[in-house]
């Protein structure tokens, strides 16, 4: 049986020397596809939709202030899956998601556009 873990924290990191990171950490290890936009959603670059796969939103939904990104997670029916929207309010950046430092760390990163 597939054990689901659960998002136990979302923090943003700054830097003066770099954009902000926001940082979504498991208690369990995060795997994780970025999702195109949905048919009729309008693209924007500095929007990015992450499916986690084995891994619930937890607490991120009231995570306290997270600027300059707003997060949304809605769990898939069935509850072993969630979507996490981000979208950063800074203008020309484009959003991407990485591994973090573990494999129980996400990080959504704006980098600037081309």
């Amino acid at each position: 049986m597939a054990q689901t873990y659960l998002l136990a924290s979302a923090q943003v990191i700054t830097s003066t020397d770099r954009a902000p990171v926001l940082k979504l950490t498991a208690n369990g290890p995060i795997a994780f596809s970025l999702q195109p936009p949905s048919s009729d959603a309008v693209a924007t670059p500095n929007t990015l939709t992450v499916r986690l796969y084995g891994v619930l939103p937890g607490d991120v939904a009231t995570a306290g202030a997270l600027d300059p990104f707003v997060v949304v997670a809605s769990a898939m029916e069935g509850g072993s899956q969630v979507t996490i929207t981000v979208n950063t309010i800074v203008e020309g950046q484009r959003l991407t998601a990485r591994t973090g430092t573990s494999v129980n760390v996400l990080e959504i990163v704006a980098v600037a556009q081309p």
